[in-house]
């Protein structure tokens, strides 16, 4: 018998103008080194960081479990997503 489960991403693609602070980027649609961004993968922590984001990148990938909280809908949005390894 197989069991029903829910899996849910650990990334998610995000386009910049929704993104909000404490979110955990770790993906850019561009390569790292085209940035001005000294880390790959960075919580975003003030207004700057997400002005910067804005102007560099149409999206990003978002880590959902470095997160920790993700709104509502965009939690619902994640459930059952993603394939079973």
């Amino acid at each position: 018998m197989k069991k029903n489960t829910t899996r849910i991403r650990e990334t998610i693609k995000v386009p910049t103008d929704q993104l909000k602070l404490g979110m955990h980027v770790s993906r850019l649609d561009r390569p790292w080194l085209d940035t001005p961004f000294l880390f790959q993968g960075f919580s975003v922590h003030d207004v700057d960081d997400l002005t910067a984001l804005k102007n560099i990148c149409e999206y990003v990938y978002i880590d959902v479990l470095k997160t920790g909280r993700v709104n509502s809908a965009a939690r619902s949005a994640l459930v059952g997503q993603g394939k079973p390894k």
